[in-house]
């Protein structure tokens, strides 16, 4: 993960990278739990799960996340985009939850 001045920038080894920006955010939530979704395209490995996902919930989202996370970070945009990002623990996603709200306050 890297702050810039406007976005959030994510790069995912073998997968790429995305940027959203901080003006694009409508919300920001944690959550003690994975977020269940199939992989429609992207990266599946027992380290990472990246690219378009589908579930019940959101209905289709960008997922960038390490596998099977004990907690994940969702993020809503003003376009109707959902994006679901976590880091290696409960306690970095934490950490990573309220670096972002830095950003958005």
């Amino acid at each position: 993960y890297r702050f810039s001045d406007t976005a959030l920038n994510v790069d995912v080894s073998y997968y790429g990278s995305a940027s959203i920006p901080y003006a694009d955010i409508s919300g920001v939530e944690l959550r003690r739990e994975n977020v269940d979704g199939v992989r429609q395209w992207g990266l599946g490995s027992f380290r990472l799960l990246a690219g378009s996902f589908h579930n019940a919930e959101f209905g289709d989202y960008t997922r960038l996340t390490y596998y099977n996370p004990q907690s994940t970070i969702v993020v809503r945009t003003s376009e109707g985009k959902i994006f679901v990002l976590s880091d290696k623990t409960p306690q970095d996603t934490q950490m990573l939850y309220e670096k972002i709200q830095t950003y958005l306050n």
